[in-house]
């Protein structure tokens, strides 16, 4: 999938600066390597809202914690969907493997330190704006701090370092806030959510651990659960 003009022209805008300052750069890989500054803030913000106790700002406890599990199932279900895509969508090469583009690499940035997988659409940008999204259902204020906080620590870094045009961005994107939104329907809360709710109610032994591991898996970006599988289908590569 070749890329636009639009997109050539803001990844060699942005690549225009990199190797002038090191620090900035390997700045920039740190972050862009971190799930701890990605997933791991918006999953504490996610708990934070879990049991964040009923007040004149966000009232409804029981609906917020609705939209809080609609929002984690959303998010496995995009992420899965971005994946299948990944193989099913035609291959598009990331911005830095391109020659065609003759981007400069970031210091700190080695040849293997990105994967060769299809660029297009981002499963980073689904992931986390579709976070955002659920954040916002349930608190504009945060919901747009949030957004803010994923442009700078998630966007922002995989375009500058070339990992990502920024269609790839967008695509991703609007994928994962669709998927989370329509998992916020009504039909959706009351056939899936709420269910799963009664869970914490009746099974809280099981409900909190099993949930807390899904939180996990968001915070580390699925990397167990992709070992896992990768592994199963691949054993004998490293």
């Amino acid at each position: 999938m070749p890329a636009n003009n639009i997109d050539l022209d803001i990844i060699h805008c942005f690549n225009q600066f990199c190797r002038r300052s090191e620090l900035f750069d390997r700045g920039v890989v740190m972050i862009v390597n971190n799930t701890l500054l990605k997933g791991g803030v918006l999953m504490l913000l996610l708990w934070y809202l879990w049991y964040l106790p009923p007040h004149k700002v966000i009232k409804d406890q029981h609906n917020r914690r609705l939209q809080i599990i609609s929002t984690i199932w959303g998010c496995f279900v995009s992420m899965f969907t971005i994946r299948g895509l990944t193989k099913l969508l035609p291959f598009r090469t990331r911005p830095i493997l391109d020659a065609s583009n003759n981007l400069v690499a970031a210091h700190g940035l080695s040849g293997n330190f990105v994967d060769n997988t299809s660029s297009f659409p981002s499963d980073h940008a689904s992931l986390f704006f579709g976070l955002v999204t659920g954040i916002f259902l349930i608190s504009r204020r945060l919901g747009i701090a949030s957004f803010l906080y994923v442009l700078l620590v998630v966007a922002f870094p995989r375009i500058y370092l070339g990992w990502h045009y920024p269609s790839d961005i967008l695509g991703g994107a609007i994928i994962g806030m669709a998927f989370i939104l329509i998992a916020n329907l009504s039909f959706f809360k009351v056939a899936v959510s709420e269910r799963l709710y009664k869970v914490s109610e009746t099974h809280p032994q099981v409900f909190y651990p099993v949930f807390f591991l899904l939180t996990y898996q968001i915070a580390t970006l699925f990397e167990g659960m992709r070992t896992i599988i990768e592994f199963i289908i691949h054993p004998y590569t490293n």
